[in-house]
């Protein structure tokens, strides 16, 4: 029992210290992967919980909620109001088909960006606070808190630029479609960011060595990846709902020329 007690801690030592010897000596390297397997985790996350919800929503209607066909159509024309039923028909379906490319895409922002950049970008906040003195000058918590402010202030809002970006090119995008992203989410993801990472971030800049910092922080983005996830496919399929509402209208439109 003793021995294979000791075993057990004996390996868990050696993958700790192999884990170690990776963020401390590969820290690009191991961030990458790591963000790369989290993103896979809350982009999947995501669009189970997308639909769940959804499907929640269709067992729940009640004569009162605010469904499109019995709300909205009324003011709508008979093309537009029949294309906006089969949209939101879709949505409710029952059936989850799992979204391969669009987790592909999460997954490879964050190998390809999103790991790497936190990777130096903490290393070098530690080093700018050494080269001010802020610990000796300030106290303990000077460091901690100038390292917040600047990540969610000076780092936090180019990044859901770059995400936004990102995802809207591997969508096959155009600039108008990422404009109207920005003006959907970007002040939605930012504020959102400013009211749950604050605490998070303190707590690790304060306690944990610099090496375990940005692993730490991926292993807490998991929800805040499926977050983001989700912000970015809410805004596609809005864009998806006006353009073929869009296109419904100007068919209707025709229709009604043809008749006159």
């Amino acid at each position: 029992m003793n021995a294979g007690k000791s075993s057990f801690l004996k390996n868990g030592t050696t993958l700790w210290g192999r884990a170690k010897h990776w963020m401390e000596h590969h820290p690009i390297a191991s961030n990458s992967i790591l963000c790369l397997n989290l993103w896979i985790a809350g982009d999947a996350l995501a669009q189970y919980s997308e639909h769940r919800l959804l499907h929640r929503g269709g067992e729940n209607e009640t004569p009162g909620s605010e469904t499109l066909s019995a709300q909205e159509n009324k003011s709508l024309t008979p093309a537009v109001a029949s294309e906006s039923t089969k949209i939101y028909s879709t949505e409710a379906s029952t059936e989850w088909k799992f979204d391969y490319r669009r987790t592909a895409e999460c997954a490879s922002y964050g190998a390809f960006f999103s790991g790497p950049l936190i990777a130096v970008w903490y290393p070098y906040l530690d080093k700018l606070c050494e080269r001010f003195a802020l610990t000796q000058r300030y106290g303990v918590w000077a460091a901690p808190i100038a390292k917040v402010v600047a990540d969610e202030f000076l780092m936090d809002p180019p990044t859901l630029l770059v995400f936004y970006g990102y995802m809207n090119i591997c969508e096959g995008g155009t600039w108008e479609t990422y404009q109207h992203k920005l003006q959907q989410e970007f002040l939605r993801s930012w504020l959102t960011s400013l009211a749950v990472w604050p605490v998070v971030l303190l707590g690790t800049f304060r306690y944990l060595p610099v090496y375990a910092q940005a692993p730490f922080i991926n292993a807490c983005c998991i929800v805040w990846d499926g977050f983001l996830s989700h912000r970015n496919a809410a805004v596609k399929l809005e864009e998806a709902k006006l353009k073929k509402e869009g296109e419904a209208t100007i068919d209707n439109q025709k229709e009604e020329r043809d008749c006159i």
